[in-house]
């Protein structure tokens, strides 16, 4: 996770096919950290439960690459290749993470 997301954040940094991926890039890359460390804090303290909800939200930002990719291919046959990067970004990585939270509740 910390090499995916210091190389996630280089690459869009040094060379971005769109410049507006790369805020939606670095925020969700800040995510998968964050989601990440909360999850191997909340196993460190023995919290299994915290430790479920981090690690699954944090599986949920690593789909993102995928999704944009799927998601980028539907809105290039509406729109140009350019247009479609920026809302490929947004829904790609919003997506996963949106339906995990929506459809991933645990049953208690």
């Amino acid at each position: 996770v910390f090499v995916m997301s210091i190389g996630g954040t280089y690459i869009v940094l040094i060379s971005p096919f769109n410049p507006n991926e790369t805020l939606p890039t670095l925020f969700f890359a800040l995510l998968l950290l964050t989601f990440t460390l909360c999850g191997i804090t909340s196993i460190k303290s023995g919290d299994l439960k915290n430790h479920v909800k981090w690690m699954n939200r944090s599986f949920a930002i690593a789909l993102g690459p995928l999704t944009v990719r799927i998601v980028y291919m539907i809105l290039s046959l509406f729109m140009s290749e350019y247009e479609a990067m920026t809302p490929s970004f947004c829904i790609g990585w919003g997506l996963p993470l949106i339906l995990m939270e929506v459809f991933g509740k645990e049953k208690e």
